[in-house]
């Protein structure tokens, strides 16, 4: 039986027809695919942003609780100090409470001990014991900042918010002559801890 050119048309037509029906319909799978697949990529960096933050409520908490173990070794007046104001070298180091901080921090990171501090927005195991504040440069977003800055204080005026070179560090204030130190964090987005721990009782003071 011969097809007459009518017939053949309307075949090529339906056959273009279904190509088409098919490439929508593969268009929509790739779609849903990308939508189903953002949306699991943001359930995930949730995840991940909150296991990031519960790492730093636990470093801060472990870290008071450090402090608290050896505040009474030191008095008022040697709380804080950079180590080239120190004479002595090592020897004097140890009599300043940041310092000596800093030199057992220190060592763990250097020893890949499993109990030193990390920071879990830039992956730094760096103690950064220093006035200027905020860290810049190299120091920027360490472990650990140690400061005698009056402006990293918890309740200052100072938002850390619109310092990137704090996120995900846990800050350490001190000064001599204060009977007081401050320990709290800055999460990845910039914001400090609702918690500030507060140590009193330095031996001496």
């Amino acid at each position: 039986m011969y097809r007459t050119t009518l017939d053949t048309a309307y075949r090529m037509t339906a056959k273009r027809g279904k190509r088409g029906r098919a490439i929508i319909d593969l268009m929509v799978v790739i779609a849903v695919i990308a939508i189903f697949t953002t949306f699991a990529m943001m359930v995930l960096s949730r995840f991940a942003a909150d296991a990031r933050r519960a790492v730093l409520r636990a470093n801060v908490g472990s870290l008071y609780v450090e402090m608290v173990s050896m505040a009474h070794q030191f008095d008022r007046a040697h709380l804080f100090a950079t180590s080239e104001s120190v004479s002595g070298g090592e020897a004097g180091a140890q009599n300043i409470f940041c310092l000596y901080l800093k030199a057992m921090l220190d060592s763990r990171s250097a020893e890949a001990d499993a109990n030193s501090y990390r920071n879990p927005a830039s992956g730094s195991v760096q103690v950064v014991c220093d006035t200027a504040f905020p860290p810049t440069g190299e120091y920027a977003r360490p472990a650990v900042l140690i400061t005698d800055n009056a402006s990293a204080r918890y309740g200052s005026a100072a938002e850390s918010n619109a310092d990137p070179d704090l996120r995900g560090s846990l800050v350490v204030v001190l000064a001599n002559g204060r009977d007081e130190a401050e320990v709290y964090y800055v999460d990845e987005t910039g914001v400090k801890s609702g918690v500030c721990y507060r140590l009193r009782g330095f031996g001496g003071g």
